[in-house]
């Protein structure tokens, strides 16, 4: 190998050249690989073979001086065996980059034992300077040339520049070595760059095979990536539940099994023409999918409303949903169940546990449950609270019987909630009793509201079963949170002031007025009550029975 490194007497600044050469790129190969970027098996032992080279031609250069203190033979020795150690690391380079291990170890082992019979033989036994001259060229060409062999080797694959390259550079250095076997002149008899060429040229090769490495793992992962994305579509295509994959980046919709497909009446040619998206009925239900998802990578059972893009009756869903890799895009994979009677079933039991059977108003629990709880949520809002009571409507349960007092009340329902805004409050107290909360009004201006509705229920018309005309009218007590936030003394002060209307005449409206308001007789008030109240309700237990069993009547029938 004494064609790589070149001293001469005068060639101080040649050889200077070639070893800044030599330990840049030592120090480039040892950087890469101790960072694992593009990590070789064997990377290690070449670079050392290397440096155990650079060191052998300066001890060869320098050996006469030395020989003036040490016996010959011993430095012949110690360069034989520093020679032979080259062969042994690029054999073991090959071994570990290149070839198999088990049967290649044996070849280097059976290799080194031959070599240092050899040494021991020539050098020290025999004295045979031709010999030696031979084994100095032949223990690195021996380990150069299977360097070569195994990069032949790797010549075919897909990725093989460091390969060709390697076996280019390692055949060319094994046949100069070979050329001087036979050669009897001073092995360091060649130009000096050319040991600048021979590092050069097998730095590049570390770099190719570096690069090499890197496509053939990025091929793995690439063939492992299309096994993912395959078993995925499989997943999907034989999935009993409806399941859609959408790249995050724009929500495109990238595969979808027949089941979606027939989910949404959609056709699987017309599917990449929408957007995940393009299926909420609501946007921001949309957005707070993905800020779960965001904050969770993983949801469960989250429900969305969803309607087909030919349709414009929306259904409910509950999805599942996380984030995967899907064709090298971050992508959302969601499946879905229909939950439409699921929630149509639980609207019945909310309505049920909320809602009177007979006029499809609140209840009195939920009136004062949701009340309070605006109260707590915006305490600094004005508010007013008013009590409606029907006038003599006992009269008309016995005159006409309790299915027409129904009628009377389900009419009285209906104009009190059309009257009334969206943020208003109209429930059902009991018996002919109905609660309001008036949002964001003082006592005057519940008192306007309260004279119109007043005057829009005395319009109404219900016929009996004879198709009399019956009309009738109701009395309205007003108490505004400027007497108190406390729901229960405003009921109160409604209901005292209503007291009041009934007193002045009924058909009537007041506002509760504290101490100017006339003291109801307990007594003569609970008679009153127990008189007007509908035979099928009780204050005591609180129970809100139709006389009808449930059996609303046709609305339209209210106003024959």
């Amino acid at each position: 190998m004494n064609s790589l490194i070149i001293f001469t007497e005068t060639g101080y600044l040649q050889s200077i050249i070639a070893t800044l050469v030599f330990f840049i790129i030592c120090g480039i190969f040892f950087y890469i690989n101790q960072s694992k970027t593009g990590y070789i098996k064997g990377a290690g032992y070449l670079i050392t073979a290397l440096i155990i080279d650079f060191v052998t031609v300066w001890f060869e250069y320098n050996m006469e001086q030395i020989s003036a203190n040490v016996s010959l033979k011993i430095l012949m020795s110690v360069s034989l065996l520093m020679r032979l150690l080259i062969m042994i690391l690029l054999a073991t380079t090959a071994t570990k980059t290149m070839l198999d291990q088990s049967e290649s170890n044996k070849i280097v082992g059976i290799a080194t034992f031959i070599g240092c019979i050899c040494i021991i033989y020539f050098n020290i036994i025999s004295s045979n300077g031709t010999a030696i001259n031979v084994f100095h060229n032949l223990f690195p060409a021996i380990g150069f040339a299977y360097l070569a062999a195994a990069f032949f080797t790797k010549c075919f694959r897909r990725h093989k520049s460091g390969a060709l390259l390697g076996c280019i550079i390692t055949g060319i250095i094994t046949a100069s070595l070979a050329i001087h076997i036979s050669n009897e002149e001073n092995f360091i008899s060649q130009p000096w760059y050319t040991g600048i060429i021979g590092y050069v040229g097998l730095g590049m090769t570390l770099l190719l095979l570096i690069v090499d490495t890197q496509e053939d793992t990025l091929d793995k992962l690439n063939q492992k990536l299309n096994k993912y994305d395959i078993r995925i579509k499989e997943m999907v295509k034989l999935s009993p539940f409806p399941i859609v994959i959408a790249r995050l980046s724009d929500d495109s919709i990238l595969s979808a099994n027949d089941n979606f497909l027939k989910l949404f009446g959609l056709k699987s040619k017309d599917i990449h023409n929408y957007r995940f998206r393009d299926f909420f009925v609501d946007a921001d239900n949309r957005r707070l999918l993905n800020a779960h998802l965001e904050r969770e990578q993983v949801i469960q059972d989250f429900e969305i409303l969803v309607k087909a893009p030919e349709s414009t009756t929306p259904f409910w869903l509950s999805t599942s949903a996380n984030i995967i890799d899907y064709d090298y895009n971050p992508a959302l994979y969601a499946a879905f169940q229909d939950i439409t009677d699921r929630k149509k079933r639980e609207d019945i039991l909310q309505n049920q546990a909320t809602r009177d059977p007979l006029t499809s108003l609140y209840n009195r629990r939920f009136f004062e449950e949701e009340v309070n709880r605006r109260i707590a949520q915006h305490p600094e809002d004005e508010f007013s609270v008013f009590m409606i009571d029907a006038d003599h409507f006992k009269n008309v349960n016995d005159t006409y019987g309790h299915k027409i007092g129904d009628k009377v009340l389900i009419a009285l329902a209906q104009t009190a909630e059309k009257a009334l805004r969206e943020n208003d409050i109209v429930a059902r107290y009991g018996g002919e009793e109905f609660v309001v909360y008036l949002n964001k009004s003082n006592a005057q201006e519940a008192k306007l509201v309260a004279d119109r509705l007043r005057e829009a229920i005395s319009e109404i018309i219900v016929y009996s079963d004879a198709n009399e005309e019956i009309k009738f009218t109701v009395s309205i007590g007003i108490a505004s949170s400027q007497e108190t936030q406390d729901l229960n003394k405003l009921i109160k002060m409604s209901d005292d002031a209503l007291y009041k209307a009934k007193e002045g005449g009924r058909n009537r409206c007041e506002i509760y007025q504290g101490d100017k308001m006339p003291e109801q007789p307990e007594t003569e008030k609970n008679e009153k009550d127990e008189e007007n109240i509908h035979p099928a309700f009780s204050k005591s237990n609180n129970i809100e029975i139709s006389l009808l069993g449930g059996i609303l009547p046709n609305p339209e029938d209210i106003h024959k």
